[in-house]
Parts: C-alpha cells; sequence; structure tokens
C-alpha cells in the first residue's frame, strides 16, 4: 500500500576521499544506506578497533554496495525506492548472515528501515521550496518574496 506521506531515506554521499582509508569497503557515492547496526550484534565494542571500530561508531552502511560511508544526505525517496532498499537488503542478509529465509530476511530489512525512514520523517519535516511561479528566486531565503 502506497504512503500518504513524503518518505525520507539516507543516501550515501562522499566529499572527498577520507572514507576509501577509514572503512575496509567504502559505499559509492548516490547509493541507499541504512544505519547497519545489525552487522555489530555479535562484536563486542570493546574489542573492535581501526576500521572496524570506525563502521561502528560513525559508519552507514550502503544498500549495494554494503560498504559504509561517514555521510549521507536525506532525500525524498518513493515507496519504490524503500521497496527496492528493503528487498536489497533482505538478500544480503540471506547471503551474508544465513537469515532462515527470505520472508524472515524481508522483515528484518523493512524493520531496519523502518524505524531510521520514521526517525528521519519525524525529525525533518518535507520544506516546500517556493516556485519561480510565485515570484520568488531560489537564491532568496525561503519565504522571502522579491519586491516587485
Amino acid at each position: 500500500m502506497p504512503s500518504m506521506k513524503p518518505r525520507k531515506l539516507p543516501r550515501v554521499v562522499r566529499l572527498d576521499d577520507s572514507d576509501v582509508e577509514v572503512f575496509p569497503d567504502p559505499a559509492r557515492p548516490g547509493e541507499w544506506a541504512v544505519s547497519g547496526g545489525f552487522e555489530f550484534l555479535d562484536h563486542n565494542p570493546a574489542t573492535l578497533s581501526g576500521k572496524q571500530l570506525q563502521a561502528f561508531n560513525c559508519g552507514f552502511l550502503g544498500v549495494g554496495s554494503f560498504g559504509r560511508s561517514t555521510l549521507v544526505a536525506i532525500t525524498a525517496a518513493s515507496d519504490a525506492d524503500f521497496r527496492s532498499v528493503v528487498e536489497h537488503l533482505a538478500a544480503h542478509l540471506v547471503d551474508r548472515y544465513g537469515a532462515p529465509d527470505l520472508a524472515a530476511a524481508m522483515q528484518a530489512a523493512e524493520e531496519e528501515g523502518r524505524i531510521r525512514c520514521w526517525r528521519w520523517n519525524a525529525i525533518l519535516p518535507t520544506r516546500e521550496y517556493p516556485s519561480a511561479s510565485r515570484n520568488s528566486s531560489p537564491r532568496e531565503p525561503i519565504g522571502k518574496q522579491r519586491s516587485p
């Protein structure tokens, strides 16, 4: 069932090459991401070091490459985008983590996506930008109208 509210999802952003040095496998710029904290459920944070500690502390998990990224941008996403994230993540949970079956993996992947989605949608309201037809310029602050 399509959602009635706009959805937001994190998308990997790379401003420089630091992720290549920081993480064992860097995520690709532009791919969707999730927090990926589930990767560390069987680890004791006190025993993590180096690149694994960086991934635990501040790395988003790219859904596609399954690499890590320091930065994401919260962007508008369609229901189809969300479904794609869930499907890719579910397949990863089966292939890499031995989820018992695809149905269980889909449920876990959807939960991972929804928890984060809910938080970003609640915290970051959708902002509508004035259009040129309302006599405004994209360089002006939102809400400020040009004088005639």
